[in-house]
């Protein structure tokens, strides 16, 4: 479980290549509760991405259900 804005940060890291071959990834970050280090046991990851090219919907599920599984947080 992701538990640090360090912990969220490298395991995006070591799966960059993945997130930009398979969802088309250009940057991905981290903001909100876990970014300003007050985050608390029931909060959830928000991170915000930037696209090669425009994802559609489908690519968009996708993309969230790897994360909430890879990070185990919603």
């Amino acid at each position: 479980m992701a538990e640090t804005l360090k912990d969220i940060q490298a395991t995006l890291k070591a799966h960059k290549s993945e997130l930009s071959i398979q969802f088309h990834v250009k940057e991905i970050g981290v903001f909100g509760s876990y970014a300003k280090g007050e985050q608390r046991g029931k909060s959830d990851i928000d991170i915000l991405v930037d696209f090669d090219k425009m994802p559609d919907v489908f690519l968009l599920i996708d993309l969230e259900d790897y994360l909430k599984k890879l990070l185990k947080k919603k």
